[in-house]
């Protein structure tokens, strides 16, 4: 937008009128933009009123201000206080912020980084806790503990609830929620399904056996290439550790006599169940 400044002049005496053009805070010209000789007389009167017009011509959107002016008869015109003159109003639409240029592309490749994060965490969550289930095992699905509990109820399989590692796999010890129930779960690898329905089955029918010397098998809970079976969590440990750590106290024959005396009784009701 261009800010100019413009001096009309009439000589009544020699019947000239200057018009003279020049930008804002630059310099009277001394040569007029305009010159001609007119008699104003015979058009002026004794009131009369001054009015300003422009334009731009056919086709071109202009917009025109007066900002200011100043007026004499019979000298000098008094000059502008240019700092004193209202501020041109802003034409189009508003110039966006250099802000918004950077803020924009910036919060769009956030908004895709988290989204994808999103959908790889699901992804990454699915397949961590992903488990095994065909249609014939829906008859055992009361026996069927889901793998993400196992994991949280033993702290991811790790750690100090670590009972033992042998040749069939890893036995930890944890505590399933909500019902805070102690459970043994051992980790098992199976690479084939040959016979897996069969030893589900057998797995469910011995968990149906109730003995307060056995530890009771609850279930069970299959992934590729594992399976984990759920026992009651057993205080006094396996019977093992007593007859064959040597930092236990040695069994007293009568001891011996009684556990042999529960174990010939057991026998028979777990070849029955099974």
């Amino acid at each position: 937008m261009r800010s100019d400044q413009v001096w009309v002049d009439y000589d009544a005496q020699a019947r000239r009128l200057n018009v003279t053009l020049a930008s804002v805070h630059v310099p009277r010209p001394k040569i007029p933009l305009l010159s001609e000789v007119i008699d104003l007389s015979t058009v002026m009167a004794d009131k009369m009123y001054v009015d300003f017009s422009a334009s731009g011509g056919w086709g071109v959107g202009t917009h025109h201000y007066v900002l200011g002016w100043s007026f004499s008869l019979d000298g000098p015109t008094p000059l502008l206080d240019f700092s004193t003159l209202p501020v041109l109003p802003r034409l189009g639409p508003k110039p966006q912020s250099k802000i918004l240029d950077v803020v924009l592309p910036l919060a769009a490749a956030l908004l895709v980084i988290a989204m994808l994060a999103i959908i790889f965490f699901f992804l990454w969550h699915r397949r961590r806790f992903a488990e095994v289930r065909e249609d014939w095992e829906d008859e055992f699905s009361p026996h069927c503990f889901a793998y993400k509990d196992l994991f949280h109820a033993t702290e991811g399989f790790f750690g100090t609830n670590l009972l033992g590692v042998g040749g069939f796999g890893r036995v930890n010890r944890g505590v399933l929620f909500p019902s805070n129930l102690k459970v043994v779960v051992k980790r098992v690898s199976h690479d084939s399904k040959q016979g897996i329905r069969e030893f589900i089955a057998e797995v469910v029918s011995i968990g149906r056996l109730r003995h307060q010397n056995l530890a009771r098998l609850l279930g069970y809970c299959r992934r590729k290439g594992e399976l984990f079976l759920v026992y009651d969590y057993m205080e006094n440990g396996s019977l093992d550790k007593y007859l064959y750590n040597g930092n236990k106290p040695t069994l007293q024959w009568s001891e011996r006599y009684r556990i042999i005396k529960v174990t010939l009784v057991l026998l028979p009701i777990i070849q029955c169940k099974a």
